[in-house]
């Protein structure tokens, strides 16, 4: 079973509202999804891989590890997900808490892959985090979906103490 995560915009920011969503979430493999970022081509339950973070293609947002995890999408089991923990939640809204993962992945040793023949559209810029809740759905049968920005005008990494 594959529980998405859908972060519910409280106004708490990207993580807190993520985490929200992860502690309850029921699933063998957990997928965290911003609302923005439909899937569009392929089965997304290809990124349910055994040990590994995943992510599927995103098109028209660039991601923090090319060709690897993107913090618009990604699906892990619960085995990765119970031992690194959930997204800290002491960044100020949205963004870097996703490349703080990504790092915590990797010091626990985590494989992390792209699932190319899976295809997501994502809006570059905006967040839009808003009706959002957590589904749940069994696997149906093969149902078919039709570099982080740095240096100048980049956001600044702000971590709440």
């Amino acid at each position: 079973m594959l529980s998405a995560v859908i972060p519910h915009n409280q106004g708490t920011g990207f993580a807190v509202n993520v985490n929200i969503r992860l502690r309850p979430a029921t699933g063998d493999n957990v997928a965290v999804v911003t609302n923005d970022s439909p899937a569009v081509n392929g089965d997304v339950y290809d990124l349910c891989v055994p040990g590994a973070a995943t992510s599927p293609l995103v098109l028209g947002k660039p991601g923090i590890e090319p060709g690897g995890f993107h913090g618009a999408f990604w699906a892990a089991p619960r085995e990765v997900i119970d031992p690194v923990g959930f997204l800290d939640e002491r960044f100020e809204g949205a963004f870097f808490e996703d490349d703080d993962y990504l790092e915590r992945l990797r010091q626990a040793g985590v494989p992390t892959r792209q699932i190319a023949s899976v295809h997501v559209t994502s809006r570059l810029i905006g967040l839009t985090m808003s009706s959002c809740r957590i589904e749940v759905r069994p696997r149906s049968p093969r149902t078919r979906a039709g570099s982080r920005r740095s240096g100048p005008g980049s956001r600044p990494n702000r971590l709440r103490t």
